[in-house]
């Protein structure tokens, strides 16, 4: 993934979350087995809260962002919701926020992916004291 098509991410994630509030994880990442090989991975309180327009309002921001056509580039978005085994996996290994970190080579339990960019992966502090 170029780098203007990740800062475009980058941009998308802040706007939807000075909109909406904080991510716990907003990733791509790339499954080389699925037939949509890039996967955005989404997980954020506030999408727990309106479940029924969590994927509206993803897509939307998606297909509105840079010109509509990162919705293009991936398979679509995936919620995860808080306990999500994949979750806690990424939550215990990064901590990072507007930021992006490169991964290579990993098992998500029984995914593989190849590559990963994870802009945000962050316990938030109303779950740190739960």
């Amino acid at each position: 993934m170029d780098k203007q098509t990740l800062e475009h991410f980058q941009q998308l994630e802040q706007q939807l979350s000075k909109q909406y509030g904080p991510f716990r994880l907003f990733g791509l990442f790339h499954f080389p087995d699925r037939l949509w090989s890039w996967d955005l991975l989404v997980s954020a309180p506030w999408l727990a809260e309106r479940p029924a327009d969590a994927y509206e309002i993803l897509a939307d921001a998606l297909s509105n962002g840079a010109g509509g056509y990162l919705a293009d580039l991936i398979g679509g978005p995936r919620v995860l919701d808080e306990g999500d085994p994949m979750l806690d996996h990424l939550l215990d290994r990064l901590s990072l926020e507007h930021d992006l970190h490169v991964m290579h080579d990993m098992e998500l339990l029984q995914y593989e992916a190849d590559q990963a960019y994870v802009i945000t992966c962050q316990r938030l502090h109303v779950e740190a004291a739960a």
